[in-house]
């Protein structure tokens, strides 16, 4: 606000203190300082409205004395007042600040909250009686009061214990509803226990029967089951006879065809053995073409290597003489370009020496351009200080004129002490407003013909500056046209050199390649290689030829294969047609005794049908009467386990209902504590015994005033208008020696003491209560409502109630008012903001 420079007050051992100063000086603006620093709350709505103009961010540390310990609060904000808040709580801890603030500002600001045991609300309704607020509490309605009262009381502990204690409420409520669902189930579910009872009894007596005729049926079937085990081994042993039956069968057959094999082979090996001398000329005539053909393909080979080198010599060839010819057109086109910059150097040194003649006024143009800025940012520094000036002369001309308009009537009042003006006065202080009026219009008028010459200066000099700028742009494109042409004349003289060195390359790979200089190794070796395939003898048709007789001859090889086997064969195939004809006898007679005990066997194993009908229809009734057992068992295992379950319901239902009596008491004790809690409760108790205290405090206080009357009276109950109920209350009526009168009919100096005896009652019980921990009364007005009489009476009550507190700050701006307090603590507004000292 009006502190524009950092200000630092020092309130140690201060215990009554006058704030004193002119209006508007800041004496209420410093109140604003500690509420915002504590709370983030002033007079004012938003942080913005604080901020001192053409300010860009504010700051606040506050440092105060706690039950004996010292605190510490920062709270800052940026950016006009909507920039970042930053708040910190510290402590000073063995001589050095401690941080105690929360992770955010959020719960840094809750922490001050705790640590004071209030907020801004209970503040200025207790211990801080604002200006143009003093009636904050008296003009509220019963309930808000009642709610001043029970901040200040710290009832709201039995807020948040009537808040639990509902909460218990309900949950024993909603834990009664599920036991009384559950035991309607468990009655339920109990109704079928006699049916599960007789089904046990049933199924027991099924079971023993079951168990009865299954081990009757299972003697018999045994027997049968020994019985036909015997017979299948004897139809087991029939099978192995038959099996070797068979295999003997198989053995004769296989003998048969082996013998028939064996013969026809005899007959084949005999035939090859007549044509031995055939087959033998034949493979002689294929060994000696085989000897020709590795001859003549050994030819092939090293004529086939030959031509493979030629034709490698050849492309190395080839390849160099392309690689000269390329590196030549690549010079011939590297000296064509060469020659179009070497055919330019002499224009671009006529066109750079052009260039160099118009930069160089460029170092001067910069200069002018620079001062020309100097002198336009110091008429804009002018402007600005012109026109902070003027806005803040206009201010002042307009309080000013409204303060001339409040003096303007005939039973006008002091615009500062609110006391009656004469007409001498009114003249006095009007002619003071005039001659102060015309100083402040003939500076404002003097600032705006000022203005008015700064303006038409920065035009004209922002036009020679957009031409100066204009000018340096183009040298500026000069400057770089210069650089360019200096790059490209440097290139055109490295072409110059570059393009004769070009030329002698190229002329010495012409001659190269007419002369026929290029890969004289590789020539050289292509001719040896021709006159090595000109010496060798190759006939090709010969070859063809020859590789076609040796295929006709190419079944000669099978021949001698198959001649050399005959030789060895005939006689061992000879002798195993002797030895087929001894096996094949020795079968015929093993399967002939074979078939006579096959024959014994059959008789026996006739029987097994008769006896394995017999086992199956046994074994299927003792199956089913197996199963029905099995079924009647699970169902007397499910009928036991039902009626345990129901025996286990009657215990659940026995804990549900002693769970219910238990919880139905609860649920009644938690209905009580919420009314004892609750705003009817022992808050309205503590309330009632608070108001007797309150009103004879304030009534006290009254009572120091000199010529007081009046008698403050607080009714906690009054009747309904309709019924014989009664309501809840907290109603403030004011009585004189004129009878009870509604407190909007006091004047403004009687309805002050009022409000001050009360607030300064309500300041008093927060400094008394237990648990308080702010001990600190302001007073930020009331004084200018008040005769010299009533102005004694409060002064008198301010100094009878000074030992209920730590300190207590008394604003005001009358004169004759500050030689009465120990302390003084004056504000003076500056040209650069307010002032403080304390005296």
């Amino acid at each position: 606000m009006c502190y524009r420079s950092s200000v630092e007050i020092d309130l140690r051992g201060v215990r009554v203190a006058c704030l004193s100063g002119d209006n508007g000086a800041g004496k209420s603006a410093l109140l604003d300082c500690i509420t915002w620093a504590l709370w983030g709350k002033a007079r004012v709505n938003n942080d913005r409205q604080l901020m001192a103009l053409n300010a860009s961010e504010m700051e606040v540390v506050f440092s105060f004395l706690l039950a004996g310990q010292e605190f510490r609060v920062s709270r800052r904000r940026g950016r006009g007042g909507n920039g970042p808040l930053t708040l910190e709580l510290q402590i000073r801890d063995e001589g050095r600040w401690r941080s105690i603030s929360g992770a955010t500002s959020r719960e840094t600001q809750q922490a001050i909250d705790r640590l004071l045991c209030m907020d801004y609300d209970t503040f200025i309704n207790s211990s801080f009686i604002l200006q143009g607020r003093a009636d904050e509490f008296t003009t509220k309605t019963p309930a808000s009061r009642k709610q001043v009262l029970a901040d200040i009381l710290n009832l709201s502990e039995y807020d948040r214990l009537e808040e639990m204690a509902r909460a218990e409420f309900r949950e024993r409520d909603r834990q009664l509803r599920e036991i009384d669902l559950e035991l309607a189930r468990l009655e339920r579910e109990l109704e079928s226990a006699p049916q599960h009872q007789a089904e046990v009894a049933r199924l027991s007596h099924v079971i023993l029967e079951l168990g009865r005729q299954i081990d009757s049926h299972d003697a018999r079937l045994q027997t049968v089951r020994r019985l036909l085990q015997a017979l299948e081994v004897t139809a087991e042993q029939r099978e192995r006879l038959l099996g070797e039956i068979r295999s003997l069968d198989q053995e004769l057959d296989e003998l048969v065809r082996l013998r028939g094999e064996t013969e026809r082979r005899i007959e084949s090996q005999r035939a090859i053995l007549a044509r031995r001398q055939e087959i033998e000329d034949g493979y002689q005539r294929l060994a000696a073409l085989r000897l020709r053909n590795e001859e003549l393909t050994a030819q092939l080979a090293a004529r086939q290597g030959l031509l493979e080198q030629r034709r490698a010599a050849e492309r190395v060839i080839t390849g160099k003489e392309h690689e000269v010819e390329s590196e030549l057109r690549s010079l011939e086109d590297r000296r064509a370009a060469l020659a179009t910059l070497i055919a330019g150097r002499q224009t671009l040194t006529m066109q750079l020496d052009q260039v160099r003649k118009q930069t160089a006024a460029l170092p001067i143009l910069k200069r002018e351009i620079d001062d020309t800025r100097a002198e336009q940012s110091a008429l804009e520094t002018r402007r600005g200080e012109l026109q902070a000036e003027n806005r803040q002369l206009k201010a002042e001309m307009t309080a000013l004129k409204q303060r001339m308009e409040q003096i303007g009537d005939e039973d006008a009042a002091c615009p500062v002490c609110r006391r009656p003006l004469g007409e001498h006065e009114r003249h006095d202080i009007r002619t003071d407003y005039v001659a102060e009026g015309t100083l402040l219009g003939d500076r404002y008028r003097a600032n705006q013909a000022r203005l008015k010459e700064i303006e038409a200066e920065l035009t004209e000099q922002a036009d020679d500056l957009a031409a100066l700028e204009r000018q340096r742009t183009k040298l500026d494109s000069l400057c770089r046209s210069e650089a360019t042409l200096q790059e490209r004349l440097a290139r055109g003289d490295e072409a110059a050199a570059e393009e004769a060195t070009l030329a002698a390359r190229a002329e010495t790979l012409r001659q190269r390649l007419i002369c026929g200089a290029i890969a004289a190794e590789e020539r050289a070796e292509l001719a040896r290689l021709e006159r090595e395939l000109s010496g060798l003898a190759y006939d090709h048709d010969a070859h063809l030829a020859l590789q076609q007789k040796i295929k006709a001859l190419h079944g000669v090889e099978a021949d001698v294969r198959q001649l050399l086997v005959a030789s060895t064969a005939l006689a061992k195939d000879e002798e195993q047609v002797a030895w087929i004809a001894t096996q094949a006898a020795r079968c015929r007679d093993e399967r002939a005794g074979r078939v006579k005990q096959e024959a014994e066997l059959a008789a026996q194993v006739a029987q097994i049908d008769e006896h394995r009908a017999l086992h199956d229809e046994l074994e299927a009734l003792l199956d089913r009467m197996v199963r029905e057992r099995s079924l009647a068992q699970e169902a007397f295992g499910a009928a036991q386990e039902r009626l345990a379950a129901c025996r286990k319901l009657e215990e659940e239902r026995d804990q549900r209902l002693t769970e219910r009596g238990r919880t139905a008491d609860e649920k009644a004790l938690y209905d009580e504590l919420t009314l004892a809690f609750g705003k009817r409760g022992i808050q309205a108790m503590v309330i009632e015994n608070i108001v007797p205290e309150l009103q004879d405090e304030a009534n006290a206080i009254l009572d120091k005033m000199p010529g007081n009357s009046m008698r403050i009276e607080f009714q906690t109950q009054r009747q309904a208008l309709t019924g014989d109920n009664t309501i809840e209350t907290l109603d403030i009526i004011i009585g004189d020696e004129a009878g009870r009168r509604p407190y909007e009919l006091y004047s403004g100096g009687e309805a002050f003491r009022v409000n001050f005896a009360i607030r300064v009652a309500l300041s008093t019980l927060l400094a008394r209560r237990a648990g308080a921990r702010l001990q600190t009364l302001v007073i930020d007005e009331g004084f200018g409502t008040q005769d010299s009489r009533g102005r004694d009476g409060l002064i008198e009550a301010i100094h009878a109630i000074e030992q209920d507190f730590a300190m207590i700050l008394v604003i005001t701006h009358i004169a004759e008012l500050k030689d009465l307090f120990p302390t003084r603590i004056d504000v003076v507004k500056t040209g650069d903001g307010s002032l403080v000292s304390v005296n």
